[in-house]
């Protein structure tokens, strides 16, 4: 399975975090990290025709959280 890495900082100026990927032409934005969790999955899913590993590494915090879309059509495909 594939692995995607998104570094995650905050957004000082418009509030809410930037997930861009490394390697790969993905960038999305959001409110709160939950949030940014389904949008990420979300492009991820539009990007990619089959399942991969997704790790978003938050810049400030320095953790990494770990999700993984089980499947092209899973709502969620998220595991935190």
């Amino acid at each position: 399975m594939q692995a995607v890495i998104f570094h995650v900082e905050a957004d000082n100026i418009a509030g809410g975090y930037v997930a861009t990927a490394v390697g790969h032409g993905i960038t999305t934005q959001a409110e709160t990290i939950p949030e940014l969790k389904r949008m990420v999955a979300d492009a991820v899913r539009c990007h990619f025709d089959t399942p991969v590993c997704i790790a978003l590494r938050l810049a400030r915090q320095r953790i990494t959280v770990l999700l993984s879309t089980l499947a092209h059509g899973d709502e969620n495909g998220l595991v935190s």
